[in-house]
């Protein structure tokens, strides 16, 4: 189920990325306040639900929301270690 109040990362500011030989995976993030791309380090449900909230990592940014990752395959829920 779709929470509306959480706002969407659209899939044009997120990708997942595959380390096939280690077989670990990634996702990456561009900040929806301030472009700044960074290596997401937090629980994704199989709805695209992002846990904690994603807090951006640039100092003069202020972005800091409970958000979803707008496409993302499911297939159950990926604990990335960054």
């Amino acid at each position: 189920m779709v929470d509306p109040v959480k706002p969407m990362i659209p899939t044009s500011h997120w990708c997942l990325s595959e380390n096939a030989p280690l077989g670990s995976k990634s996702v990456w993030v561009k900040c929806p306040g301030c472009n700044r791309k960074a290596q997401l380090d937090h629980e994704v449900d199989a709805s695209g639900n992002v846990a904690p909230s994603l807090d951006c990592t640039n100092p003069d940014c202020s972005y800091h929301e409970f958000v979803r990752l707008e496409g993302w395959p499911g297939g159950g829920e990926l604990q990335l270690l960054g």
